[in-house]
């Protein structure tokens, strides 16, 4: 049913700054499983709020071959799409612009976006994924010497570069041992149960990881409205916005709100 969601619409007003011209085009929606689905679309409703147009969006598999991505860059030819978000994983980026490349679709007069879901070895190694641009809640891991927490996650996984996605796990392993420490200086070890768990979590209400993230407040269940945008150029990710290397844009208008049904929507 309807309910209201809370969307990062900063990401993509900072996208259209960047494109100058009014961005059009296609939105993949990930549609493997309910909950991707219920996830996803707010973030296009919430965009088309900030002035995007739909030229048409697509329920995609993260499974499907290549070949299925041909009806979406007809469509994008079309329409004379200037934009093609991703909502889906890296794979189906790679294969969506691999697929630009094979039809011959310009590429370069389109902004392709995507999230952290392309910030892997994988999509940066690609031949055919440059000057795609994405953003992260969190700052890179080429920023390992700015801040000693990437450091320490890039050490103890010993890994070139690793799943992007492994920071969520890193992270919330760091919020639950604040809120252990927590149960312990005010109970001892002994004191340690489910029911006081959840009590300190809730308790939390500035964590950043160490100065990794985005300032979230677990007390309100609220989404960060941190991130910044990079672009990936000749095999390297590089940082476009802010400028400044450890640092996010966190200003609280990024966060805005869509009220809707987002199963209803996708149905159309």
């Amino acid at each position: 049913g309807a309910r209201d969601y809370k969307v990062q619409s900063g990401v993509y007003k900072k996208y259209q700054e960047i494109a100058g011209d009014p961005l059009h085009g296609i939105y993949l929606v990930p549609s493997d499983i309910p909950s991707t689905i219920e996830s996803s679309m707010p973030t296009l409703k919430g965009i088309e709020q900030e002035g995007f147009v739909t030229d048409a969006f697509f329920g995609v598999s993260g499974r499907a071959e290549q070949a299925v991505y041909a009806e979406y860059i007809n469509a994008m030819a079309a329409a004379g799409s200037n934009y093609a978000q991703n909502g889906s994983n890296d794979q189906a980026m790679i294969k969506l612009m691999s697929e630009a490349s094979a039809q011959g679709l310009d590429k370069e007069s389109v902004f392709w976006a995507c999230s952290l879901a392309c910030y892997t070895a994988a999509f940066r190694d690609d031949p055919n994924t440059n000057g795609a641009y994405l953003w992260l809640p969190f700052l890179p891991f080429e920023e390992r010497d700015v801040n000693p927490e990437i450091d320490a996650f890039l050490t103890t996984i010993d890994q070139d570069f690793p799943a992007s996605w492994a920071v969520g796990a890193w992270n919330s392993g760091r919020a639950f041992e604040l809120a252990i420490n927590q149960i312990v200086a005010a109970d001892g070890p002994n004191g340690i149960t489910r029911a006081k768990v959840i009590e300190a979590m809730g308790t939390i209400t500035d964590f950043t990881a160490n100065g990794w993230s985005g300032t979230v407040d677990f007390s309100q269940k609220t989404l960060s409205p941190c991130f910044m945008v990079m672009q990936l150029v000749d095999g390297e990710y590089v940082r476009l916005y802010p400028e400044e290397p450890g640092t996010l844009d966190c200003e609280a208008g990024n966060v805005t709100t869509w009220s809707g049904d987002s199963a209803a929507e996708y149905a159309g």
